[in-house]
């Protein structure tokens, strides 16, 4: 869903402003990056994760835009990213509006962005005079060792309590609540920190997320990249 609304907005760039030949690529970002034989294109948005994909897009000295929060050492691409930190402070606000006191996190922080948005919303939180409990993260289990041990995280938080995940990970939160017989959200108020149409509404109750900007982030992208294109500057405009 991020990544279709992030292109949608780089279509409405090219069709009100500079006419594109777009060729999208959807991909796994642990796949290695592959190009049409022949492609000779004049610039590229891409959501550079990997050290391994910026050292492939700098050696087609095209100018590139990074769409990616993930921050590599040495990787000077442009960038246009979401604002982890101001999202995290928004879940917060919105918790506290409505009146909770008892806090999770669950999520898992392998990169500095997630990082960053586990920490706002503990700061967050902590400044309204409340604790917030993270879910210990520990090496990949199976899938039920996993549901266990959240559940035993679930049931040892103070109720009623209000947990700040991501997507996929609010998903599993649902459903241990349901497995365990906790109720949502009069027991366990879970939230987003992004927000995706079909793994929000797949949950039982839907699961609410914090709507990130993206179809707005990929038309600032596209405005960046066509600057870069027409200019032959490296940087991107103020």
């Amino acid at each position: 869903g991020w990544g279709r609304r992030l292109i949608h907005g780089v279509i409405q760039y090219t069709r009100h402003y500079h006419p594109w030949h777009l060729w999208i690529e959807p991909r796994n970002p642990h796949e290695q990056l592959k190009f049409p034989t022949g492609w000779r294109g004049d610039g590229i948005i891409a959501r550079v994760s990997t050290p391994q994909l910026a050292r492939r897009l700098a050696a087609l000295r095209v100018p590139v835009v990074n769409t990616s929060a993930i921050e590599i050492q040495g990787v000077d691409f442009p960038r246009v990213t979401t604002d982890v930190q101001a999202a995290a402070q928004l879940a917060a606000e919105h918790f506290l509006d409505r009146g909770f006191r008892n806090f999770g996190y669950f999520g898992t922080l392998h990169s500095s962005y997630l990082v960053k948005h586990q920490s706002a919303f503990m700061k967050a939180v902590s400044a309204a005079g409340c604790r917030c409990q993270v879910y210990p993260t520990s090496p990949a289990v199976g899938w039920e060792a996993q549901q266990a041990r959240l559940a035993q995280w679930l049931k040892q938080l103070p109720k009623p309590v209000a947990v700040l995940s991501w997507a996929l990970q609010g998903l599993m939160v649902l459903d241990v609540c349901y497995s365990i017989h906790l109720n949502v959200p009069e027991e366990v108020a879970v939230l987003a920190g992004d927000e995706d149409d079909l793994l929000c509404n797949a949950a039982i109750p839907p699961l609410s997320g914090i709507a990130i900007p993206s179809e707005m982030m990929g038309g600032e992208a596209a405005r960046i990249l066509h600057h870069l294109m027409t200019s032959g500057k490296r940087h991107a405009p103020s």
